[in-house]
């Protein structure tokens, strides 16, 4: 069957379309996993369920939003039986949560640059390449590439990948939790007041003119980045 739930964001909030064909119990079990997997990174957001055909009656919206607003956080749920509100071609602010590893084409090669250090507040690292920090990237910190961006620590404030233009970077953290996070044209930010640590390294990507963070596992030896 196909993906029972499905999130998709956008700069007015968290879209999660509900597969029609599956079950009310299949739909909140596999809604709880994604959620847990996704450590409150919705927290403080809205929300909007697309139900489609699916008649939703009174208790099943009810246990809905109790999962969303009472559980994780959410400020607010509508649902609607259209599809037309969801777009592809919104670039402005847009950003995906996929729990599991899904593969994506990095940079693979250019000049690299290492760090040992603590990027503090107030402090701004650029480079025209990868910039690979060993050591945290405090709130207030910044770093822009125009490849990669690779933090050997925690990455709390801000960072800008492909900064040129390159849709290919990506951003990986042992601890993902910036202020701000961007690649190429594409921004998103952290949900206010979220401080929850990730539990696993952590990746940034461009996939579908959203930002996807994902966990930080490679299945195969062929999606190791190369810098």
């Amino acid at each position: 069957m196909d993906e029972y739930v499905t999130f998709k964001g956008s700069k007015n909030g968290l879209h999660i379309i509900l597969n029609e064909k599956a079950t009310f119990e299949e739909i909140v079990s596999r809604l709880e996993k994604k959620l847990n997997s996704a450590k409150n990174f919705f927290k403080g957001c809205s929300v909007t369920i697309q139900h489609g055909n699916r008649v939703l009656d009174e208790d099943q919206r009810l246990l809905l939003e109790d999962i969303l607003i009472n559980r994780n956080g959410i400020t607010d749920v509508t649902f609607t039986a259209d599809s037309s509100f969801i777009t592809n071609d919104d670039t402005s602010s847009t950003v995906q949560y996929q729990p599991t590893a899904q593969g994506f084409n990095a940079i693979a090669e250019g000049a690299s640059k290492f760090y040992r250090q603590t990027v503090r507040n107030g402090q701004k690292i650029s480079f025209d390449g990868h910039v690979i920090i060993i050591g945290d990237v405090n709130p207030g910190g910044e770093i822009s590439a125009s490849g990669n961006i690779i933090v050997i620590g925690a990455l709390r404030g801000i960072a800008h990948a492909g900064a040129k233009g390159d849709r290919n970077a990506v951003v990986v953290a042992f601890s993902l939790q910036p202020t701000q996070l961007r690649i190429s044209d594409i921004i998103a930010r952290s949900p206010d007041g979220d401080n929850t640590k990730p539990d696993w390294p952590e990746i940034a990507y461009i996939k579908d003119n959203a930002l996807v963070i994902e966990p930080c596992v490679f299945p195969r030896a062929d999606n190791v980045i190369k810098i």
